[in-house]
């Protein structure tokens, strides 16, 4: 491939990777742009989750969804619907019991 075919490639990979960017920051965040992370964070401190242990890294998940279900109050979202994040909710919750029950029966 010649650098310009590769160059043209990636400027409209980086355009598209922009645009989306754009609209997931619409679906997740309000008006800062890091306030989910900041959200998550401060709830994954509260509830002394180390996300090294898997467990740990699902409840971090359904932290995150979350916060997006609360970002996503008198919003339409141009992403997953608010009924999908429940789904997830459900579905790590049922993740996060699968892995426990292994964890004991070990």
């Amino acid at each position: 491939m010649k650098l310009e075919n590769f160059l043209e490639i990636a400027n409209q990979f980086f355009a598209e990777a922009g645009r989306l960017l754009k609209t997931k920051n619409w679906d997740y965040a309000g008006k800062e742009v890091f306030e989910n992370f900041t959200k998550q964070s401060a709830l994954c401190s509260v509830l002394e989750l180390d996300v090294s242990k898997e467990e740990h890294w699902i409840l971090a998940q359904i932290v995150e969804k979350l916060v997006r279900l609360r970002n996503l109050e008198g919003k339409e979202p141009k992403h997953d619907s608010v009924r999908d994040s429940c789904m997830d909710i459900v579905n790590f919750a049922v993740l996060y019991y699968g892995i426990t029950m292994e964890k004991k029966d070990g």
